[in-house]
């Protein structure tokens, strides 16, 4: 499953079933203190005017003198749109963590003189789910660009954003229409026609014997059976050929013990569920009231959650497995770049959300701040549309400074890297790679090699 397509699952199954934020691993609002600490003095630096970098990346505010095209902004200062659906009455807070993470950057940013001196503005295009349309008329009047956030529905927003000449750094795309975009740049790409296999080629290697009895369970929705449709081509590509499938209703089951039971009568030893962490810990539940466990559960990243090691939950998920491409929050002492974001939310926005979609929005956010200092200095002092945009399609690797597994801007293509993480005596742990070992490529990620695999995309 591409990122995008991920991205789709875990809004959609959000949105549809009732939950909000917590499809991502959101943290409490202080850092992780049984880490070590080695690098929190030069990682706190970022709170302050000083700051000179974001975990490895040259920080991209400071003072100067630019000034923005005419007829590209909404007043005097940089107003930067972050598109989230947080107003919608179906689920209130829907990527907030998104916003939290802008408000933060905005913040951290303007302490040390703005970009090139061009002060931020964040405006909260909140597309209330089915409002996109009136969002999108917001940002045409009153931004310079959409930075860091995501709408669920976001093919929504054709055709005004193409209109109105807009441009975007999202941290996430999940309609078709949104990913074939030539206006846009993302820090973490997805796209339609490939996606990273190395999550089930971990599996195939690492569980022989289990994944010869596969199953999926997804929920029955169309956009979903587009990740599913994708998911068993990742799954044939690595060899897991014989897999059953078995959909649920998109609004959630009241009863999953059928479902468990049936997986337990076929036999299943290799299960990925595609849709809520909600949802699944429900399933759970039900698998461990009759006595049955697969021996792998393999999910997407949505699933590394806090909701999952909850006392309610963690006893009937142990043992479950999710892919991730970012550092988890685990391990924020051995990470500088994921320490700055935590320090930058605690300084600049203490009751924001910590989240995983928060790291994501940083990058997104870091990948304009830095495209559009290239922009200035190239463009006579003056930040332009274009300017930045092409600046922005330039970048050939980026990590946010280290926040994740190394993507292409430039070429839009998903990351080829993967960590698995595993619920562990009621923690997350690290699965895969272990840190040093000789499967680490760095950086804590295996990479595969040629690490994507095209698909249809239907």
């Amino acid at each position: 499953m591409n990122v995008g397509t991920r991205m789709m699952v875990r809004g959609l199954t959000v949105v549809l079933v009732g939950l909000t934020a917590a499809a991502c691993s959101n943290q409490p609002n202080s850092a992780n203190t049984d880490m070590p600490s080695s690098n929190s003095a030069s990682s706190r630096s970022s709170g302050s005017s000083a700051a000179k970098t974001f975990g490895d990346l040259p920080s991209p505010c400071g003072p100067g003198s630019a000034r923005i095209a005419g007829g590209e902004n909404g007043g005097s200062t940089l107003k930067l749109g972050t598109a989230t659906d947080h107003g919608a009455d179906a689920a209130p807070g829907t990527n907030e963590e998104m916003l939290d993470a802008a408000v933060a950057f905005a913040k951290w940013c303007n302490a040390q003189g703005g970009i090139a001196g061009l002060k931020v503005e964040v405006v909260d295009l909140d597309g209330k789910l089915f409002q996109v349309p009136a969002a999108i008329e917001q940002a045409c009047s009153s931004v310079f660009a959409m930075v860091g956030g995501e709408w669920v529905f976001d093919e929504q927003q054709f055709p005004r954003f193409t209109q109105c000449k807009m441009v975007s750094f999202p941290t996430a795309l999940l309609s078709a229409e949104a990913m074939g975009n030539a206006d846009t740049v993302q820090a973490v790409p997805s796209i339609k026609t490939e996606a990273p296999y190395g999550w089930f080629e971990w599996a195939a290697k690492s569980h022989p014997q289990d994944v010869k009895k596969t199953a999926v369970l997804y929920a029955d929705n169309p956009a979903i059976i587009v990740a599913r449709n994708t998911i068993l081509q990742q799954l044939s590509y690595t060899g897991i050929a014989s897999v059953t499938q078995m959909s649920y209703s998109i609004n959630g089951e009241a009863n999953w013990a059928p479902f468990a039971q049936k997986l337990k009568d076929s036999g299943i030893q290799t299960l990925t569920f595609v849709g809520s962490p909600g949802n699944y810990a429900l399933l759970a539940k039900a698998m461990t009231e009759i006595g049955y466990k697969p021996n792998l559960v393999l999910n997407d990243s949505n699933f590394y959650t806090d909701l999952l090691v909850q006392p309610g939950n963690v006893k009937n998920v142990e043992g479950m497995s999710a892919r991730t491409v970012f550092v988890p929050f685990e391990e924020a002492g051995r990470n500088k770049a994921l320490q700055d974001y935590e320090d930058m939310m605690s300084t600049y926005n203490p009751k924001g959300l910590k989240a995983q979609q928060g790291m994501a929005a940083t990058s997104a956010l870091l990948l304009f701040g830095t495209a559009a200092k290239s922009c200035i200095a190239s463009n006579g002092g003056v930040l332009e549309r274009k300017c930045v945009l092409a600046a922005g399609k330039k970048v050939t690797s980026w990590t946010g400074g280290g926040l994740h597994a190394v993507t292409g801007p430039a070429t839009g293509a998903p990351t080829k890297c993967i960590t698995i993480l595993q619920i562990k005596d009621g923690k997350w742990t690290r699965e895969y790679p272990q840190l040093g070992s000789s499967d680490d490529s760095g950086k804590g990620y295996h990479c595969y090699d040629p690490g994507l695999m095209t698909v249809t995309g239907k």
